[in-house]
């Protein structure tokens, strides 16, 4: 497992070295210190660690505690947490508790891991960070792969649709994956909740979560959560029960006037990416998609995580 550390946007530094951790031996080393940063910290090259279990990572330089790793892996394939913060502690007075930034690095073989046998934990948080983990994910890459099932624009579901698909609604379909996952289900138990609750596809979002009360219509006092599944209709229309939808997508957060998204079908139609898109309460319209003519579009509503995640 590596371990990437940056400092925080506050500092002047911007690139912190990488840490390989050995869960075997307990033991870190320097993987990667181009500038030469990892110095202002320890001059050691290597050392052991702890993992506590109120959840975190003592690195230590012999005997001093010189790293805190807050909300850290606890193992060596835990991938329930990819980033998070840390504290200097046990350094030179100029550097002690400064906080640090920490991301994990994995390889394609591991971040199939991640995905196909290591479930989250249901929290809003778990599902956020694993979203933002397998972003961006440009069309053929492993991260696209992962989210999509390896869609192809040649998949005869794509090409029947005269070029008007992209794959914004296998987004949905890698969300109910993980809550499956996540609530234990595995085999025949796996495959038969997915195939009564999958939200694979654009309108059935709506649909299924109409029919199974977990559907929350937009309006001008209300907003979604991190996690949730929204909805676009499509450029022009306004019945939020009725109207077609042209793109699904997570809510992630609100930054002002804009709202963060998590979504697939971006730029030629079925890449995914992470964007900012300005939201208009009063009249519930959202930017929509730059490849479908953007413009605003009402949003029909979206579906909430947590009443989805107790479906079955």
């Amino acid at each position: 497992m590596i371990i990437k550390f940056g400092f925080d946007e506050t500092t002047s530094q911007t690139t912190w070295p990488a840490l390989t951790l050995d869960w075997a031996s307990k033991s870190w080393q320097v993987a990667d210190d181009k500038t030469g940063a990892w110095k202002q910290v320890t001059a050691a090259k290597k050392g052991k660690f702890e993992y506590k279990d109120w959840g975190v990572l003592w690195l230590f330089d012999g005997t001093k505690n010189i790293v805190i790793v807050h909300n850290s892996p606890s193992r060596a394939m835990d991938y329930d947490t990819m980033t998070g913060t840390a504290r200097l502690y046990d350094v030179e007075p100029s550097m002690k508790d400064t906080i640090l930034r920490w991301t994990l690095d994995v390889g394609k073989d591991s971040k199939f891991f991640a995905i196909t046998k290591s479930p989250l934990p249901f929290t809003r948080a778990a599902y956020i960070e694993r979203l933002r983990w397998l972003m961006p994910a440009p069309y053929l890459s492993s991260n696209n792969d992962l989210l999509t099932d390896k869609l192809r624009k040649d998949d005869p579901k794509v090409t029947s649709t005269a070029g008007k698909y992209t794959s914004c609604g296998s987004l949905p379909g890698f969300v109910s994956k993980q809550v499956a996952a996540s609530k234990g289900l595995k085999g025949t138990a796996f495959n038969n909740w997915m195939t009564k609750y999958s939200l694979n596809g654009t309108n059935k979002v709506r649909e299924l979560g109409m029919a199974n009360g977990c559907w929350v219509e937009a309006s001008s006092d209300k907003k979604p959560k991190p996690g949730d599944i929204y909805a676009l209709l499509n450029y022009g229309v306004s019945n939020k029960a009725t109207d077609g939808i042209s793109h699904v997508g997570v809510f992630d957060s609100v930054h002002g006037s804009q709202w963060r998204t998590l979504d697939l079908g971006q730029h030629g139609g079925f890449d995914g990416d992470i964007n900012m898109r300005e939201y208009k309460p009063g009249t519930t319209e959202l930017y929509g998609e730059s490849n479908q003519g953007g413009g605003f579009r009402v949003l029909a509503g979206w579906v909430d995580l947590e009443k989805y995640f107790n479906l079955g």
